[in-house]
Parts: C-alpha cells; sequence; structure tokens
C-alpha cells in the first residue's frame, strides 16, 4: 500500500530542495528521498518538476499572504493596519530563508511588472487586501480621498521594489535606511498642512 502524503508536506520538501539547489539541478528523486517515497509515488501528486516548483512556490506566497493577513487581526485602525501590513510583509522574508533563498534563485518569481507575473492571482489578492483598507481609511477619515485602487497597485509596485533591493540583490544599509523614511513619506506626505 502506496503512503498518502499531505500536500503541505510534500510543498514544503519541495521548496527545501528548490532553495538548495535550484529548480534545474532539483530532481523528483531529491523531493522523494526527502519525503519517504519513490519517484513513481510522488508523481502521484504532481505531474512533473515544474508543476511542483510552480504549484510549491504558490504554497509559500499563500503562506507568507496569510502569515501578513493574521498579523491585522485584532486592529482596528486601518492607519495601524496599513503600517503593519507594510511592515510584517517586509520583514516576512528575514524568517522564511528557504523561500528567501528561491526567490534570489529565480527573481521572476516577484516581478516588477504586472504582464510578467507568474502568479497574478495571488498578487492580486495582495492589492486587494490595500486597497481595502484603504478604502476603509478613507471612509473611516483616516486617509483623504484618493483612488484606492491605484494607490493600493503603487503601495504594491514600491513594496516589491524593496523586496527585490532588500532580499534578491540586497545593499543592507541602503534598504534599511531607506525603508522606513519611504514607509513615512508615503503614510505622512512631503508638506506641512498650512
Amino acid at each position: 500500500m502506496r503512503k498518502k502524503i499531505d500536500s503541505e508536506i510534500i510543498y514544503q520538501a519541495a521548496l527545501e530542495n528548490f532553495s538548495k539547489f535550484g529548480l534545474r539541478k532539483t530532481t523528483l528523486d531529491d523531493i522523494a528521498q526527502d519525503l519517504g517515497v519513490t519517484k513513481s509515488n510522488l508523481y502521484r501528486y504532481t505531474a512533473n518538476k515544474e508543476t511542483l516548483y510552480h504549484e510549491a512556490v504558490a504554497f509559500a506566497l499563500y503562506k507568507w499572504q496569510n502569515r501578513v493577513k493574521s498579523a491585522l487581526v485584532g486592529i482596528e485602525s486601518p492607519r495601524e493596519q496599513l503600517l503593519t501590513l507594510c511592515q510584517r510583509a517586509f520583514t516576512y522574508l528575514s524568517e522564511d530563508k528557504v523561500f528567501c533563498e528561491i526567490l534570489k534563485n529565480d527573481p521572476n518569481i516577484f516581478p516588477l511588472f504586472p504582464s510578467q507575473d507568474h502568479y497574478p492571482e495571488i498578487n492580486a489578492a495582495s492589492i486587494n487586501l490595500l486597497k481595502d483598507i484603504i478604502q476603509r481609511g478613507i471612509k473611516l477619515g483616516e486617509f483623504r480621498p484618493m483612488d484606492a485602487d491605484q494607490i493600493a497597485l503603487s503601495f504594491f509596485s514600491i513594496y516589491k521594489m524593496f523586496i527585490i533591493q532588500t532580499y534578491i540583490h540586497p545593499e543592507e544599509n541602503f534598504v534599511s535606511q531607506v525603508f522606513l523614511q519611504t514607509l513615512d513619506l508615503l503614510t505622512q506626505g512631503l508638506f506641512v498642512e498650512p
């Protein structure tokens, strides 16, 4: 009788192998061995290595997204939600070393341009989370009236730039100083109210 494996366990084993060896050098044999199954048993769960890679990366992106969402629980103020979301989303990869390595090996997972996005549904959900906070902030008078769709997209684009500069092509001193200043600029503005 073949062993049944939970998909989360498969994805985690796949992510660990892809982080060590990259997509090209990782084999399904490597992943199957870590799972304690045969390669043919692993084929019950995936069509091929590339499909498993994309499913595992999607799993990691959802895990990232859910961790950020959970940080917002109990925070009522849209202003505090926005600040918490930005800070938690930005620092997440410092905790998830495995996925950080995968991003370094494959920066196309997190492209700057939407037309090159391999995970548009996941990223759209992140943008919608931002949009919902912004709309709520406008409604409650914490944010000035603006186009929530465009502002959410702008925040997400700036966020991706910081992820790339911090985790994929790091320049630590530059990024750590600029991130907090940029977040302050985005949330407080540049001009003093008359």
